[in-house]
């Protein structure tokens, strides 16, 4: 339907009944104004809108019942004079001259008028016990951007093409699907995997930046020639697919090109330290020369074993690596829960005594961890502040990097998955329920944490 042939209520339940859809329009600039500009922004840049607007017939005319913002920012995009101020109409000038904006748009027309209430009530008076539209609480909207990589602050996809043409390794094509390749490596996992990280909406290598870019430079160019499409990485386990099918090419960056201090990404390629033996590869490479290229985590137990493992293993810890926890009489009970965390309590039959057995492990590790380098705390002091106190001290024993200290600190914040409010409510809740979605990464983060407590003597 055309935009223009749509009228914006003026009974619209959002501010009662207006005089005109123009005083329709002017009240939501009035009292919506943030909201309006983020929106018209938005609908600009996507040159389309994701949701049918629903309207009905009156007199002649298609009135607009749910979806009045968007189709008040649709015809000012199309027709700036309708703003009620020389600012508004220079605002929505500026984007319609910048982006092709629609004239035409798809919307559900409905002919009931109670259909139309009954629909109203149920997207916007609240939850209503489960009847109405439930928001999303803040692990849903985490598990949104992990899974899809939308909304970050940083547009990885786009900062990656930039590097790789910045350093001649590809030719800038707009082909490239970028939003496929923020998919790709929207989760830590995924980045750890081809040797980047994402820290305070910054990109950073974890890895030699050549070794890591020769990997990038493969993504792409798979992914300028359609392999993969959106499908192949829609889910976790595609793009695990994926990516180990590459590490079988030996592409990806393994343990030995691992940096001590991650390096920015955007530093030019003269600010590398490059090892003699390993020079920068020119061109687009689909087979580098890594040297030991089929070593993996398993064989190098001392850092801890994976950083995350696959997202749907049996236990909470992974299987098949050789952890070296010390046989000393004091970590004797210590060693027999992390067997069985390893080995015997699975997830959906043991998920409950899953999550008390590791509050219990974490709180031993620390404790040992106080004990053994004679950490100064008090007779009172929470498990929490124990625990930051262990993390100033590895990181002043430099057994931990800057970069594990900020994935350690998200801890005992308020991050839904790895706070330490939702362990203790593992433990004392009587309605909380673990889930092994949370007990997986909440482990992958703390490992290399509780093995370093476990290994330190005194």
């Amino acid at each position: 339907m055309l935009v223009n042939e749509l009228h914006v209520n003026r009974f619209n339940d959002r501010h009662g009944e207006q005089q005109s859809e123009e005083d329709a329009i002017a009240w939501l600039l009035e009292h919506r104004g943030a909201h309006m500009r983020k929106l018209a922004e938005d609908i600009a840049s996507a040159g389309k809108i994701y949701e049918p607007p629903l309207v009905h017939s009156e007199n002649g005319q298609l009135v607009v019942d749910d979806g009045n913002r968007r189709v008040a920012c649709l015809k000012l995009l199309n027709n700036p004079t309708l703003a009620t101020t020389p600012d508004w109409q220079k605002f929505f000038k500026g984007l319609s001259t910048t982006h092709a904006i629609p004239s035409k748009i798809q919307c559900r027309i409905e002919t009931n008028v109670d259909e139309i209430d009954e629909i109203l009530y149920r997207r916007h008076t609240g939850t209503q016990q489960g009847v109405g539209q439930s928001q999303w609480d803040d692990t849903a909207k985490s598990n949104f951007i992990e899974r899809t990589g939308k909304k970050a602050k940083v547009k990885l996809g786009e900062e990656i093409v930039k590097k790789l043409v910045s350093e001649n390794l590809i030719k800038e094509d707009k082909r490239i699907p970028r939003s496929n390749l923020s998919r790709l490596l929207s989760g830590r996992y995924q980045r750890t995997r081809v040797g980047i990280s994402v820290e305070k909406n910054k990109v950073y290598f974890t890895h030699l930046p050549h070794v890591s870019l020769a990997a990038l430079t493969k993504i792409v160019e798979d992914m300028r020639n359609g392999k993969p499409v959106l499908g192949d990485i829609w889910a976790a386990e595609g793009k695990r697919k994926y990516l180990n099918s590459l590490e079988m090419m030996g592409v990806l960056p393994n343990a030995h090109h691992a940096l001590d201090e991650p390096l920015e990404f955007h530093k030019t390629s003269k600010d590398w330290e490059k090892p003699s033996n390993e020079p920068i590869p020119a061109g687009t490479l689909d087979k580098p020369e890594f040297p030991d290229v089929k070593t993996t985590l398993k064989d190098i137990p001392e850092l801890g074993g994976p950083a995350e493992e696959e997202s749907n293993r049996p236990t909470l810890i992974p299987t098949g690596y050789d952890y070296r926890i010390p046989k000393k009489p004091e970590l004797k009970r210590v060693r027999a829960i992390w067997e069985e965390l390893e080995q015997h309590l699975t997830f959906g039959t043991h998920t409950n005594a899953i999550a008390v057995l590791f509050r219990v492990l974490l709180e031993q590790a620390i404790n040992h961890y106080v004990e053994t380098t004679k950490i100064q705390t008090h007779q009172n002091d929470k498990l929490r502040n124990k625990y930051l106190k262990c993390l100033d001290q590895q990181l002043k024993d430099q057994i931990l990097s800057k970069t594990d200290l900020a994935e350690l600190r998200k801890f005992e914040k308020t991050e839904p998955v790895i706070s330490s409010h939702t362990m203790h409510a593992y433990v004392h809740s009587t309605n909380f329920s673990p889930s092994p979605e949370h007990l997986r990464p909440m482990w992958d983060t703390l490992q290399k944490f509780i093995l370093n407590c476990l290994k330190s003597s005194v």
